[in-house]
């Protein structure tokens, strides 16, 4: 599962009803909002990375959003992508010393 946090940008006087436009927009929810700003933060859950990015796509097309950009992300095993046995092989204290030579896949660091 891959979670997002989006922040939205539109017109103060519009940002209640942007607010009711991404709540009923299947896997986003609003976090955060100030009416006066016009500033929304948004988290959409994804199942894949390219779900992910057309949800932002989606939401960045929406009539009234001045902005939308992704400001925080988590992303979860995406099997479509890494298998789930080089995830687990990588070791969590590799790259926390100056100089560490590990031995992860090559396509995660891309």
């Amino acid at each position: 599962m891959n979670l997002s946090a989006i922040l939205v940008t539109t017109k103060p006087d519009n940002t209640l009803n942007m607010i009711e436009t991404l709540n009923n927009i299947q896997d986003v929810e609003v976090f955060h909002h100030d009416e006066s700003t016009g500033k929304i933060i948004i988290i959409q859950e994804a199942e894949a990375i390219h779900d992910e990015v057309n949800g932002l796509k989606k939401i960045k097309a929406l009539p009234g959003i001045i902005l939308a950009d992704m400001v925080e992300h988590y992303f979860g095993e995406d099997k479509n992508l890494y298998p789930s046995s080089d995830l687990e092989n990588i070791d969590a204290t590799c790259g926390t010393q100056v100089a560490d030579s590990c031995s992860i896949p090559e396509y995660l660091n891309q």
